[in-house]
């Protein structure tokens, strides 16, 4: 492969991710906005959790995707145990 070729795939790598990395830190405050507004339970929290790590966990022998995940995981995890927080405070708590 040429460097041309290389650097346009390495580039639109890097696009990739970026995007979604973007979509996810979306998804993440949206989900914080309604947690604190009381509209989404912890249960709904554990699917949105599931939605992103999922792709992830259906690749076990893709060395680069088990990195994401154990990447993603570790920024995440944190993230929506607050937002499980803060929608149990909003009054969804007990609810499924």
């Amino acid at each position: 492969m040429d460097q041309q070729t290389q650097k346009l795939l390495e580039d639109l790598y890097t696009g990739a991710v970026a995007t979604g990395l973007a979509g996810i830190s979306v998804g993440i405050l949206l989900a914080n906005r309604l947690a604190e507004s009381g509209l989404i339970t912890p249960a709904d929290i554990d699917a949105i959790a599931h939605g992103v790590t999922a792709p992830f966990e259906e690749m076990p022998d893709n060395p680069f995707a088990q990195q994401a995940l154990a990447a993603i995981q570790s920024k995440l995890d944190p993230e929506l145990a607050r937002i499980r927080e803060a929608s149990r405070r909003a009054g969804k708590g007990s609810q499924p």
